[in-house]
């Protein structure tokens, strides 16, 4: 789970850092399950927000915090990992496409950055996700019937060379209401199709 603490902005509108119902949520959900910051938008521009932000969810927690994902996907390469490494994340979850599903570095495996600016290996573990519920319903116009046959296609792709199938959710998708409606059975039979309980 990733949470968005920035401040307010334009393209950050997430529920306030100091909102206690917030602060209570992420700290049952990390009692049990892994958490990360989900870097703001305004991160890319002003670097040093990424700490104040990962100090935020570290006082909710009293966790350190070693995971990242990019709001709206935005990377800045490699600036925006050379910012996560100053800061000590150790994974990022950005590296996939908005628009398209499929591997956005040519991958299902987890790689390591190599910084090409200091011709060195990084210890920032990047891991390559291949699809995201926005863009299957709003940028490529599927149904959930749709939805789901182009995951299982994806899905056998992965499992064929063993690698790594990571999919992305958002909170707002699992509602299961309004405009994702009966999308609950595209998640739920993704990870029975990922687990062999649906053929």
């Amino acid at each position: 789970f990733f949470f968005l603490l920035a401040d307010y902005g334009k393209y950050d509108r997430g529920v306030h850092f100091s909102n206690k119902k917030l602060q209570n949520t992420i700290k049952q959900i990390s009692n049990s399950c892994s958490i990360g910051i989900h870097s703001s938008f305004a991160s890319i521009e002003s670097p040093n927000k990424i700490q104040c932000e990962i100090q935020r969810l570290e006082l909710i927690t009293n966790q350190d915090v070693e995971m990242n994902r990019q709001h709206f996907l935005s990377l800045n390469i490699p600036q925006n990992y050379q910012n996560l490494l100053k800061y000590d994340i150790k994974h990022d979850y950005s590296m996939g496409f908005p628009s398209v599903v499929g591997f956005r570095a040519g991958t299902c495996y987890d790689f390591h950055f190599f910084d090409l600016t200091k011709n060195t290996c990084t210890d920032l573990l990047i891991h390559p996700f291949c699809i995201m519920d926005v863009t299957l319903k709003d940028y490529m116009k599927l149904n959930p019937t749709q939805a789901f046959n182009v995951i299982k296609k994806i899905v056998n792709e992965v499992k064929n060379v063993n690698g790594n199938f990571i999919s992305i959710w958002h909170n707002e998708s699992l509602d299961f209401e309004g405009p994702w409606l009966f999308w609950d059975n595209v998640y739920e039979d993704m990870i029975k199709y990922i687990t062999n309980e649906r053929n």
